[in-house]
């Protein structure tokens, strides 16, 4: 992404250096958690918050140049719907980011498992040059999927 790209962060720590980011979380106890942990960020202008959900999005259409979530795909009510709503919110040809690190899981053939999963979620939704990342974490360790709009 370019430098001056515009992020939505999904239940994220933001902020993310060098980006503008809006933040996106789900009830207003998490939303004053980020934004004491962003405090100074929010004041430059480079982070913005919203309570709300990814099921019903509340910015304006083409606005990102990409999307980052962290340990939420997997609560999502309709995975592959709330992915196709993402991708009225994103420029086309931004990158989507699923991290997950799945705590639930007992091994790293079940972490895999959950990123096939995530994998089959982006290319149902119509993401493009999806992938699957892993990486050998504590306690558990962790699956990233990427894919493109278009």
């Amino acid at each position: 992404m370019a430098e001056a790209a515009t992020v939505l962060g999904v239940g994220i720590r933001l902020a993310i250096n060098g980006f503008l980011v809006a933040g996106l979380d789900i009830s207003e106890l998490m939303k004053e958690a980020a934004s004491r942990r962003n405090r100074e960020a929010i004041a430059t202008g480079k982070v913005v918050l919203k309570v709300g959900s990814v099921e019903n999005i509340p910015f304006q259409p083409h606005t990102f140049d990409g999307v980052y979530t962290v340990n939420s795909i997997q609560i999502w009510t309709d995975p592959i719907a709330c992915l196709i709503k993402i991708k009225t919110v994103i420029k086309q040809g931004a990158k989507v980011v699923a991290t997950v690190q799945p705590r639930w899981t007992k091994s790293d053939n079940e972490v895999k498992r959950v990123g096939d999963k995530i994998v089959t979620q982006f290319q149902s939704a119509g993401y493009r040059n999806v992938e699957m990342h892993f990486k050998k974490a504590r306690p558990m360790s962790i699956v990233c999927v990427t894919g493109i709009s278009h």
